[in-house]
């Protein structure tokens, strides 16, 4: 059987030479050169990859060398040296290492053609984010764009595959025994991808949240944190209500699908929802609470006034010739008769409080 998956473009080099395999990996290994000819020579070699390359390795590196508490958002500069000096921990054998580095790069992490998808899907890549069985207690990811990068090149050198359950898994992957094949990752991934586009939560369920409706996106997001029911609380923080919104959907995606008896509060009937389905029942229901509050007050605040149909026209009239509105010139009749009436009473009545003090 002959399996076909996209590959890097670097991997496809080195599989067919065109990265070469440095001569200190061969059986007959040479005297050990000088350690400043060795580290001249990796920032060499370095130097022909890309960002996207030694961002990999550098993840690759943290996971071998057990320091992935140490993680440091690196530009492209501070990566190489980083390599470096990790590299030459392994002198003799540091072109060894890379070597390695760029086989595990090749033959067993995702290739990108398979995370663009991800990339692109801000709430996806926020629900995924969700099963990474890594221990990401020293890392913080504030905005859209800091979290986009970091959560590419955590599935990149993670096993990923759903189980009998339908639970998904996003696994470290031990890269010295045990290692999948790469057509058996990105095929699950595959499978995992289907099986969450089929089963996120429908937009229909979520009309009533209003995307350009700020004051409600920060209401929703506040809501579902205080009950603890936000996804990635405290590893990712979002920058405005746009991706406070994409968190608030992968969240209610992230919540289980089964079907169980609820009961609702002050009232003794059950609803047989999924967990999912009850909170968003319960969430909007908050929220509808909140506007009737908001319509009782302004109901208050903003009296009626009944015009009858034949004097309509007249207040038209009126509102025109004067250059206003109807509400306005109501208004303003009605100040206008009131200072006419009381505003004279009131000077009587000031005038002879004076007279009888004198």
């Amino acid at each position: 059987m002959i399996f076909f998956y996209n590959i890097d473009k670097e991997g496809f080099m080195y599989s067919n030479g065109l990265i070469p395999v440095s001569h200190t990996s061969s059986p007959t290994l040479p005297p050990p050169e000088d350690r400043e000819v060795v580290k001249k020579r990796l920032h060499r070699k370095l130097k022909d990859f890309s960002e996207e390359d030694l961002r990999v390795f550098y993840f690759l590196e943290l996971r071998l060398s057990n320091i992935w508490g140490q993680y440091v958002h690196y530009d492209k500069v501070d990566l190489q040296h980083f390599l470096v000096s990790q590299l030459l921990n392994y002198y003799p054998h540091s072109d060894t290492q890379l070597d390695y580095l760029v086989s595990i790069k090749t033959h067993h992490t995702t290739p990108n053609h398979y995370l663009t998808w991800l990339s692109n899907d801000f709430r996806a890549s926020l629900f995924f984010g969700t099963y990474l069985e890594y221990d990401l207690s020293s890392v913080t990811l504030y905005g859209e764009n800091y979290y986009i990068k970091f959560i590419h090149y955590m599935m990149k050198i993670s096993s990923i595959f759903i189980d009998h359950d339908n639970v998904i898994h996003v696994k470290e992957i031990d890269f010295r025994n045990n290692t999948p094949a790469q057509f058996i990752t990105t095929q699950n991934l595959e499978e995992v991808k289907r099986y969450y586009l089929k089963n996120r939560t429908p937009l229909k369920l979520l009309k009533w949240l209003n995307i350009k409706d700020e004051e409600q996106i920060d209401w929703a997001y506040d809501y579902l944190l205080e009950r603890e029911n936000i996804i990635l609380n405290e590893i990712f923080y979002p920058k405005n209500s746009l991706e406070k919104y994409n968190l608030i959907l992968a969240s209610f995606d992230s919540f289980d699908t089964t079907e169980k008896q609820h009961k609702v509060k002050n009232g003794s009937n059950t609803l047989a929802l999924s967990d999912r389905e009850f909170k968003i029942y319960k969430i909007r229901r908050a929220w509808n609470s909140i506007l009737n509050t908001k319509k009782k007050v302004n109901e208050k605040t903003n009296r009626i006034i009944t015009v009858y149909e034949k004097n309509y026209d007249k207040l038209l009239q009126l509102s025109k010739y004067t250059n206003t509105s109807p509400s306005k010139y109501i208004n303003k009749f009605i100040n206008d008769e009131y200072e006419k009436i009381y505003g004279k009473l009131d000077d009587l009545s000031d005038s002879k409080i004076i007279s009888e003090h004198y």
